[in-house]
């Protein structure tokens, strides 16, 4: 078991940490920087888009409290790179390709056994050509590339199938393999198709026009880069300019005067058609893909079909057969029904085989009307009695006549019984028939559907109602007669719109180690990727870490993760960087990472705690991060003693980034403990060995967990602090336009601007009781919504709920929450969704964290893709043990 003591002289942090109490880890601080990432996980998939390869800006005339060199820098392996840069840069542009293969031709041949050969087009100056030979040697982190052109690929007569080849090659780097791509005139960009470590590769694809130039050429491309170098005797395209084949016609026969419809079998390219039917079918000739056509008379004809293309045609013939018409009279077995109460109607049904051309029913004075040419006839039953029927059913073969007897039997003297009713479910919204199952006659019915439906009630057997909110509603339907009537009773329930949706739960301890997910935190890149900020324990020491997802990948597999280290601090446990955050500039795929670091130079953790800021910005292709100290001893206007929980957010208005910070203790004086401060960075990726910033003090005592969010318009700062309490920064001082005392310490705020709101998630409190409260202001922050989604009810054993809450709005304003619920001994992790006019919950964690100490160690956070799916990173605690996961939730198709 691990025990870890967390001695931070703050009252929240050691009820978060209680569980992990004992003797104090004292190991030293390390004396060399740790070790790079494993090179098991330099198979990066996720990638940064060209817009990334650039500096972002930093708005600048901020007065600055500070400025503070560059603490540390770690780059990545260079062979991480891929993660963030495209292997097809150094390659020119594609308009620089026509006028090449328009202004000269090179003769030298590589492929030119092939009937459509390639000519060699361009090339790297480092990429040597020697007869039909090419050789590429590369240093490290140099790219080499040659390119071939295959002229007027498209031009008069098309083609069929683009082949790719290359062959014999000889690898001669330490690493060997190479990239083979063609130029994408859709995409405007290098398409690489493959790589290859082989020295045979072959591609066959469609011939898109995607791959053809405005000239009508294309062209291929052999790349390689870090260091390989190879030699090869071949590249070439081919295409295939086949002419059509006919296999077989179906089908091919029928009867005299029907319809039938054939389809030939064929192979390649077909431009156009030619049928002949030999005078055996109208219309005898066709240039349809598939004709309809009737066929004459009785007959073997030959026909033949003619399949043509601009390379060429096929013939085929075939035999067409023209059969006799057959057939018989119908033959009628049986009528229903046979009998029926006076004054009623029944729909009579005959039994039957064979085709029928004309019906016709005589009732003999049974009912009205007295004889039908319908194939089944209503029939209102008239005086009670035994009465001789008949039906004949006729075509052109025939007729028969079924005669039978009907017996029109006395009223019943019964009231209605109803069996049941149907539907008995459905979505909100939805239009629904509900429809009667009952025995008896019924002379008026009476629907009774309250909220569940509008309209509220209805008379007709069959009404159509309009579903409401979702909800179990009970309902009644009676039936009436002169007899009597009946009332059923039923509960109907009323499901959200939409697809459904199911959460699928990732252990991602494989990528990241065990004790590698303390206090997450989440944010969807530009490029779909989800990343979240963690830290990691790993032989008694924590360090800051982002795992990014593949989102072009299946994101629900481990191994679509991959694990990136943002500083090598080296700080020994407790000495600990937690409380992570994380924020990506709209349009990127950079993080910006905010995180404590308690007893940075070794004193007591109460000294020298700092707050941290960390940035991914890309230098010469390579990702690295800059990491900040803030208010530490290199600033000696302010040390915050006891940095605890921080959140980050960037401003779109002037591109700063903004850090709040939850502080035990200051050296300022007149400052009480446990101080909300605000950090104003302002932070230049090109002027990356400062970071000027503006420290401004907002709150003091009991501000804890503070919560970031900008608004969009005006950059204003919004802060959820102790739950439910938002702080406003006006540009001068700060506000707090709304407050609910009784909360808890820990919430969250988030902004959905299209609609100028501004959501509030935390605990509210009463008693020992807590409930999961949800506040909703206006752009006038007035109350909008104001209400406990879920009470827990402390009987005891201290259950609680919301201790951690976070609010995300998704793109149309719905609002989700992610929260814990504690029932004494472990904790879940679940989902909130507004649902029509109420809230849905769901499980997120599929079972209980299980562990004694309380339920503050389940860290958690929220985000939503573009598509409307969520995903909640948290951590999962077991015997003491943590581990990160993350929760996806997706759209279930119905």
């Amino acid at each position: 078991m691990r025990i870890v003591n967390w001695a931070v002289p703050l009252l929240l942090c050691a009820a978060l940490l209680a569980g992990c109490s004992g003797s104090q880890r004292n190991t030293e601080l390390a004396n060399e920087s740790r070790s790079s990432l494993n090179t098991a996980h330099e198979q990066v998939i996720p990638q940064l888009d060209s817009q990334d390869q650039g500096s972002l800006s930093a708005a600048a005339g901020a007065q600055s409290a500070g400025s503070i060199p560059r603490e540390s820098s770690h780059a990545l392996n260079p062979g991480l790179a891929r993660l963030f840069a495209m292997p097809d840069s150094g390659l020119p542009g594609l308009d620089q390709l026509d006028a090449r293969v328009s202004g000269e031709r090179s003769a030298s041949g590589i492929g030119r056994e092939w009937q459509d050969g390639a000519d060699f087009a361009q090339k790297a100056p480092n990429a040597v050509v020697s007869g039909t030979s090419l050789s590429m040697f590369t240093g490290g982190g140099q790219r080499n590339w040659a390119i071939y052109s295959l002229p007027d690929v498209n031009g008069a007569l098309g083609f069929n199938r683009l082949s790719v080849e290359t062959s014999n090659v000889n690898f001669t780097g330490s690493q060997p393999g190479y990239h083979v791509g063609l130029a994408n005139y859709a995409t405007g960009r290098w398409e690489i198709l493959d790589r290859s470590e082989s020295e045979t590769y072959t591609k066959s694809l469609p011939a898109f026009t995607d791959y053809v130039s405005p000239l009508g050429n294309a062209f291929l491309f052999v790349l390689t880069h870090d260091g390989n170098g190879l030699q090869l005797d071949r590249v070439g395209f081919d295409v295939d300019r086949a002419a059509p084949e006919v296999t077989d016609v179906s089908p091919s026969s029928g009867e005299s005067g029907t319809q039938i419809q054939p389809l030939a079998s064929f192979a390649n390219t077909v431009e156009s058609w030619a049928w002949d039917f030999g005078g055996g079918a109208s219309p005898n000739t066709s240039s349809e893909a598939s004709p309809l056509i009737t066929l004459g008379t009785a007959g073997t004809y030959s026909a033949s079909v003619t399949a043509l293309s601009r390379f060429g045609e096929a013939v085929f013939n075939f035999t067409l057969e023209v059969g006799p018409v057959s057939g018989s009279a119908p033959d009628v077995t049986a009528v229903s029904p046979l009998t029926g109460e006076s004054g009623s109607t029944v729909s009579f049904l005959p039994t039957f085989s064979g085709t029928v051309d004309s019906w016709d029913w005589q009732f003999n004075g049974a009912g009205t009307p007295d004889s039908s040419t319908l194939p089944s006839p209503d029939v209102e039953l008239g005086n009670v009695g035994s009465y001789s029927c008949s039906v004949t059913a006729t075509n052109s073969f025939g007729s028969d006549q079924f005669d039978f007897s009907f017996e029109v039997t006395p009223v019943s003297g019964e009231a209605p019984v109803i069996i049941s009713v149907d539907p008995l479910s459905g979505a909100s919204g939805a239009e629904v028939t509900f429809t009667p199952s009952y025995t008896g006659t019924v002379d008026t019915w009476d629907w009774q559907f309250g909220p569940a439906a509008t309209p509220g009630t209805s008379p007709d057997e069959n009404p159509l109602e309009t579903l409401g909110a979702p909800g179990i509603y009970e309902c009644s339907l009676t039936a009436t007669n002169s007899f009597g009537s009946d009332t059923l009773n039923f509960s109907l329930e009323i499901t959200s719109t939409g697809s459904s949706f199911q959460w699928t739960e990732v252990d991602l301890s494989s990528i990241t180690g065990t004790d590698g997910g303390w206090t997450p935190s989440i944010a969807i890149a530009a490029n779909g990727n989800p990343m979240v900020a963690y830290a990691n324990l790993a032989d008694a020491v924590l360090d800051p870490y982002v795992v990014i997802g593949d989102n072009t990948l299946d994101i629900t597999v481990p191994a679509n993760w991959t694990p990136v280290e943002i500083a090598d601090l080296g700080i020994s446990a407790p000495a600990a960087p937690a409380y992570t955050d994380i924020v990506i500039p709209a349009g990127t795929n950079l993080p910006r990472v905010s995180y404590s670091v308690f007893n940075l130079s070794g004193g007591t953790v109460a000294e020298n705690s700092v707050v941290t800021f960390s940035a991914l910005d890309i230098y010469d292709n390579v990702p690295t991060w800059n990491t900040y100290f803030l208010g530490n001893e290199d600033t000696p206007s302010v040390f915050l003693d006891g940095a605890g929980p921080t959140g980050i957010g960037f401003r779109p208005t002037d591109g700063h980034f903004g850090i709040v910070a939850m502080v035990a203790n200051t050296n300022l004086p007149a400052k009480p403990a446990n101080d909300m401060y605000y950090f104003d960075l302002t932070y230049n990726p090109a002027d990356a060995a400062n970071l000027p910033y503006n420290l401004n003090y907002n709150f003091g005592s009991e501000w804890r967990f503070p919560h970031l969010r900008y608004e969009s318009g005006t950059g204003r700062e919004h802060v959820a602090v102790n739950g439910g309490n938002l702080a406003v920064y006006n540009g001068t001082s700060w506000d707090l336009p709304y407050q609910n005392a009784a909360s808890g310490s820990v919430g969250s705020v988030d902004r959905f601007e299209s609609g100028d709101l501004t959501g509030l998630s935390y605990a509210s409190v009463n008693g020992a009781d807590t409930g999961l409260r949800y506040t909703e202001l206006d752009g006038s922050y007035s109350v909008n919504a104001d209400e406990d989604i879920v009470i827990s009810t402390d009987t005891g054993a201290g259950e609680t709920v919301a201790i951690m809450s976070q609010l995300a709005y998704m793109p149309d304003g719905t609002a989700c929450i992610a929260y814990t619920q504690h029932n004494g001994t472990s904790t879940m992790v679940r989902f909130a969704i507004q649902d029509g006019g109420g809230w849905a919950i769901e499980d997120v964690s599929a079972t209980p964290n299980t562990f004694t100490a309380d339920n503050f160690l389940v860290h958690l956070d929220l985000a939503h893709f573009s598509n409307g799916d969520s995903i909640v990173c948290y951590s999962r605690f077991d015997n003491d043990v943590n581990t990160l996961r993350v929760a996806i939730r997706s759209a279930v198709a119905q």
